[in-house]
């Protein structure tokens, strides 16, 4: 329903209501008008507003519990959904509900058994068998993750989301050949932003002649890891104009490839053919033994470069740089992003120096004064010169990074910088399972937790081998 429809939907709700103030049905479908628009605020007012008249309303309640989730307030929404379990304990959709904002605050038991109880009520309920997937799979648990989501396309064939944990499932486990197909699925997915005129999708062909649109399409990270394909789209005799998040616009000038930056905030320069980011290595065809991993692609400013290795100076020793802390808005950021005290084991090692390098969301911890360690941290003045533009000159002039699955880790690989990336015990797929090298970043090493949750193991194990290369 597009806009118009919406606010005709509005109009026509609102003559019925002048007709019977007193309509909670009423107030229930034009809430779910203002959360079709993104109106959250509003849709919760109209949701409260049916239940105000009738409180035992398991619709409007269920609802309330959606928009409410929707706003990041997930801890009400969990007090919402349970109301109306004590209400209607039969509806297997309260209980998905229920189970994705248990999964959200990171309660994955009693995900799993909100899922398991929605399934046991409805046993062709494609949503939830998706939903279990993605609890198996934070669980490590990824043969059973894959049996749900294969159950989930049982039931119905073009559901989107289950496609898409298909993709990423194949993915992870390095078949890439279904993976990058089936992760074209993500365009149907709700929510998802579009990708532009289908019919100048570019296909893969000689482009000689032809100005060639790349557009990012997801997360800062994902965007540095996939503009290494600029150079392959140059090499088809593209002109390559990469549209990429204002952000790293700086950050990607004189990147292999790329012959005209612009910002996604801006319209789109002329061109003949686009494609966005991430669709890349399937248009290549790229295998997990033909991953394009030629690095450096991204380099610092040179002043910029020789100003920190000046302030750096002042430090003696084997200077780390740390990162710890991810997209919070991120589902899975929980399980990915670690608290500052897990650092210890490397800041007692001795002649070690850590480098903060955290930005935003996190940096709070770093007033935390029951912290037992010091970390070297500049504030407001890391990258004051803009995004990523300090911190990758301070990373060209530090010995070694240790960051958890961020964009950080991503820009140190695009720099060749050695760097070591503690990952959950169900990591991105981009990480693969088991091995500890990474294909997309040849001065990666991965180091995995062995048991969900526990990031001591991790850090032990990585002070122990830096230990052991000092000593050497």
């Amino acid at each position: 329903m597009q806009f118009a429809q919406h606010e005709v939907a509005i109009q026509r709700i609102g003559r019925a209501l002048t007709l019977k103030p007193d309509y909670a049905e009423a107030y229930n479908d034009v809430g779910l008008v203002y959360e079709a628009q993104k109106r959250f605020d509003a849709a919760i007012a109209s949701f409260e507003h049916a239940l105000a008249l009738k409180p035992d309303y398991v619709g409007a309640i269920n609802n309330l519990g959606n928009a409410l989730r929707a706003t990041g307030r997930v801890e009400q929404a969990l007090k919402r959904f349970n109301e109306a379990l004590l209400v209607e304990p039969s509806l297997p959709a309260i209980h998905n509900n229920l189970g994705l904002a248990q999964r959200e605050l990171g309660n994955t038991e009693e995900a799993f058994h909100c899922f398991q109880r929605a399934i046991s009520i409805d046993p062709c309920n494609a949503e939830s068998f998706n939903n279990l997937g993605a609890v198996y799979r934070d669980l490590g648990q990824h043969t059973q993750a894959a049996e749900c989501f294969t159950r989930a396309l049982t039931l119905n064939p073009t559901y989107a989301d289950a496609h898409f944990n298909r993709a990423t499932h194949w993915l992870l486990h390095g078949d890439f050949a279904h993976g990058w197909k089936e992760y074209e699925w993500r365009w149907q997915r709700k929510d998802f932003p579009s990708r532009g005129a289908p019919e100048l999708v570019w296909d893969g062909r000689t482009l000689s002649g032809h100005r060639l649109l790349l557009h990012a399409e997801q997360g800062l990270g994902d965007t540095i890891q996939f503009a290494r394909y600029a150079a392959l789209c140059k090499n088809r005799g593209a002109t390559v104009v990469f549209a990429a998040q204002k952000p790293l616009v700086a950050l990607l000038a004189g990147c292999p490839g790329i012959d005209e930056l612009t910002d996604l905030e801006c319209a789109a320069p002329p061109f003949h053919f686009h494609a966005p980011l991430m669709s890349l290595p399937n248009i290549f065809g790229t295998s997990l033994d033909a991953v394009p991993a030629k690095v450096p692609y991204l380099t610092p400013s040179p002043l910029l470069k020789q100003s920190w290795m000046q302030r750096l100076g002042a430090f003696d020793g084997i200077k780390i740089g740390i990162a710890w802390q991810g997209n919070a808005s991120f589902v899975a950021d929980r399980y990915r992003s670690i608290p500052l005290s897990e650092f210890a084991p490397l800041a007692a090692v001795s002649g070690v120096t850590l480098v903060s390098l955290q930005k935003g969301p996190g940096t709070e911890q770093l007033r935390d004064a029951k912290l037992p360690f010091s970390i070297v941290n500049f504030g407001d003045r890391l990258d004051a010169s803009g995004a990523f533009a300090d911190t990758a000159a301070i990373m060209t002039n530090l010995d070694l990074i240790v960051t958890s699955d961020s964009a950080i880790a991503h820009l140190a690989g695009a720099l060749a910088i050695p760097t070591w990336l503690a990952l959950p015990l169900s990591p991105d797929w981009r990480w693969l399972l088991s091995r500890a090298d990474s294909p997309w970043y040849p001065t990666l090493r991965l180091f995995r937790q062995g048991k969900r949750g526990d990031w001591k193991a991790v850090f032990d194990e990585m002070a122990n081998t830096l230990v052991n290369r000092l000593s050497k």
